[in-house]
């Protein structure tokens, strides 16, 4: 079975991957992962790839894909990674005619892993390593500038220090020496007051440079914010009134709702596109403000009129795109119904129908148990695609589309359940006759080796001389006829059994089992000629005893 579209609906839906139509020059067709922040399920990546692989013409895709991954925005490397790893696992899966294993490539990729491993502790360590010689590196650079700028401040100070220890005791040889003498130092202690003014005003004009750069970041951020935001906003009209492709304008057709899906995609890729752009320059304008250590309570108020507007445009292009892929589903849902009808009817039926054999002997039944075994595992998957497309019928009438035409897909699946129960149940009659006689085969086998051992045992049995063993002897033979007794009453009943179910299948399908239940019936009849012989020589070996 193929990928279904109702299999992914739920993944479609998100868009993390997009087949737009286009096509490279060497003719390939384009497959776009568009930017995303959210981490990306490998596994929903997959099957999403599958599915484009599946709705892809033949001969566009035997050509193969060119692969366009978007780093805009805020798309993660760990997204990319998953994406990469995906088309490697897809590659095989895609091309599985022409793909080839390479042994040399198998063989170093263990190589390469154990490497990258390597490389990244090594990397994670010198990064750590690096981080702490920069905090010492800086630690000691700090202390060096202090220590510099102390040094600076003790050569200014020590001419003056020496000029007060050679004068501390000059006081003149009049009062015109001590005038002069004073008017000196008092310029002395001026000037020395108007540098440390000088020291403040410096400190301070530091701070209003520090202010100034905030406040120029701040002030750039919010004009490159307001700029793309107006431009957000004043498309925002346009937008809201046509949100991409009316499902209503659309014809229902697969290639006319590839293409709409195409130009829907796009419709909101190149929203998506504007609207990057101006949360990015909110982003920066938030975190200006943060660093300049205030807040703005109308940016604020600006960016989340921005994410709701974008938040109201992108659910009512949601709508649309749920409606598109649920008419192209509905197409699918009539291809995929198809397709378990065909092999229920081509292959599951005939198959129960032709296998009949329940086997001779042990070894017989036990085989023909494996085979339908492995017929089950195949049945398993169409049971899994009916129950999806059981999930899918019940999402399109749960959703109340007047797009989708209910009625018609009402009557395929009713269908389809009636056809998957009718198949349920011939599978499960087989799986109850070949497990019966599995078991009665087994029994059958168990008994007769049971009743040889007995009569080899007996045959010649000659009586013991101490009463104490002949006791244990009459008491031993008494419990093994009684074990007997109730395993041929078992043996027997399950051999019926096998014969009720092989008629009831007869009536049921009517398949001929005159051949198989004849030979169990054979086997009833040597079991109990096996009992008839131990019952009749049970009285002479008891008396014995």
């Amino acid at each position: 079975m193929t990928m279904k579209a109702e299999d992914i609906m739920h993944v479609l839906r998100d868009g993390i991957a997009v087949l737009p139509g286009g096509r490279c020059r060497a003719g390939q067709a384009v497959v776009v992962c568009p930017s995303r922040e959210q981490v990306v399920n490998p596994d929903h990546l997959r099957n999403v790839f599958l599915y484009l692989f599946e709705v892809t013409a033949k001969e566009s895709r035997e050509k193969g894909f060119l692969v366009v991954i978007d780093m805009r925005g805020k798309q993660t490397w760990n997204n990319v990674r998953n994406i990469l790893k995906v088309l490697n696992i897809a590659n095989r899966i895609l091309h599985p005619s022409n793909g080839f294993k390479n042994p040399d490539l198998l063989a170093t990729t263990p190589y390469i892993s154990n490497l990258t491993d390597s490389l990244r502790l090594l990397k994670g360590e010198v990064h750590k390593n690096w981080d702490s010689r920069q905090v010492e590196l800086m630690r000691v650079y700090q202390q060096k500038l202090f220590e510099c700028d102390a040094e600076k401040m003790i050569e200014a100070l020590r001419p003056y220090k020496h000029k007060f220890e050679r004068s501390m005791g000059d006081v003149g040889g009049c009062v015109g020496d001590v005038s002069a003498l004073a008017a000196d130092f008092e310029q002395f202690e001026t000037a020395v007051m108007i540098e440390n003014v000088t020291d403040k005003l410096a400190k301070e004009w530091t701070l209003v440079k520090e202010l100034i750069e905030r406040r120029k970041a701040v002030l750039q951020n919010a004009r490159r914010f307001f700029t793309s935001a107006q431009c957000y906003f004043a498309e925002v009209p346009r937008w809201t009134a046509q949100p991409g492709i009316n499902p209503d304008d659309v014809r229902f057709n697969q290639e006319c709702l590839e293409n709409a899906i195409r130009a829907h995609d796009k419709f909101w890729a190149n929203v998506e596109e504007v609207y990057a752009q101006a949360y990015e320059d909110a982003l920066n304008l938030m975190k200006a403000l943060k660093e300049a250590e205030t807040e703005d309570n109308v940016a604020k108020e600006h960016s989340s009129r921005l994410q709701r507007a974008h938040k109201q445009l992108g659910e009512r292009w949601k709508e649309r795109q749920v409606l598109l892929h649920q008419m192209l589903a509905m197409i699918a849902f009539e291809t995929d119904v198809k397709l378990v009808v065909d092999w229920l009817e081509q292959h599951g039926e005939p198959y129960l129908r032709r296998n009949i054999n329940i086997g001779e002997n042990v070894n017989q039944a036990k085989t023909f148990q494996r085979n339908h075994t492995s017929f089950q595992r195949v049945a398993a998957n169409t049971y899994n695609n009916v129950e999806k497309l059981g999930q899918v019928f019940q999402d399109v009438t749960n959703a109340g589309s007047n797009i989708c035409d209910v009625e018609k897909m009402s009557a395929l699946m009713t269908d389809l359940t009636a056809k998957i129960e009718k198949f349920t149940a011939l599978e499960q009659l087989r799986e109850q006759l070949l497990r019966q006689s599995v078991l009665f085969h087994t029994h059958y086998k168990e008994l007769t080796d049971w009743y040889r051992k007995m009569t080899e045992k007996y045959r010649d049995r000659r009586i013991d001389l101490t009463v104490q063993v002949c006791d244990q002897n009459k008491e031993r033979f008494v419990l093994e006829t009684d074990e007997t007794a109730q395993a041929y009453a078992v043996t027997i009943g399950e051999g019926k059994a096998v014969i009720d179910t092989m008629q009831k299948s007869t009536r049921l399908i009517g398949v001929d089992y005159t051949a198989s239940i004849t030979h169990i019936q054979l086997l009833i009849a040597d079991i109990g000629e096996w009992n008839i012989h131990l019952i009749a020589n049970f009285f002479s070996l008891f008396f014995k005893l």
